[in-house]
């Protein structure tokens, strides 16, 4: 028997999701901003504001039958969204909830593709923020919201 997916395939298609439902950047890996140049060219959305989101797995854990072989593996993802703070009088147009509207965007995204498109052998347990959101974040030499979540994706024997 084999795996129903591999990493990859598992982090190609959360990307693609969340690249789909995000208003923002989406990349596959943390990009760190050393000047205004990358900041702009990394981070800005279409609408001129820093919205970003960025996955990539940062843990791995097997399950093995009783003969030591592989049954499935637990891919977990550390997905972190920053969006530049701009407050506004309007609620609609105050990044605070755009930046809450844009985890619940992506969440819902996910929450109805549970196979992610790779199959019934591939599940996810569904995207969760794992910190407390603080009222500004860093990244890199730049201030802003900043959520970290995880999505742990499940990939088990077809």
């Amino acid at each position: 028997m084999s795996l129903a997916a591999t990493e990859k395939q598992v982090r190609d298609a959360v990307v693609d999701i969340v690249g789909i439902a995000a208003t923002g950047r989406v990349w596959n890996r943390v990009r760190i901003a050393t000047n205004d140049a990358q900041y702009k060219d990394w981070y800005v959305d279409a609408d001129g504001n820093a919205n970003v989101w960025f996955i990539r797995r940062v843990g791995l854990q097997l399950e093995r039958d009783g003969f030591a072989n592989i049954i499935s593996e637990n891919h977990i993802y550390e997905m972190r969204l920053f969006r530049a703070i701009a407050d506004s009088e309007t609620d609609s147009e105050a990044s605070e909830n755009l930046f809450q509207l844009e985890v619940e965007t992506v969440r819902a995204a996910l929450t109805v593709n549970k196979h992610l498109g790779l199959g019934n052998g591939v599940n996810h347990t569904g995207l969760e923020i794992i910190n407390p959101i603080p009222t500004v974040a860093e990244l890199g030499a730049y201030a802003g919201h900043m959520a970290v979540c995880q999505l742990v994706v499940n990939i088990a024997e077809c």
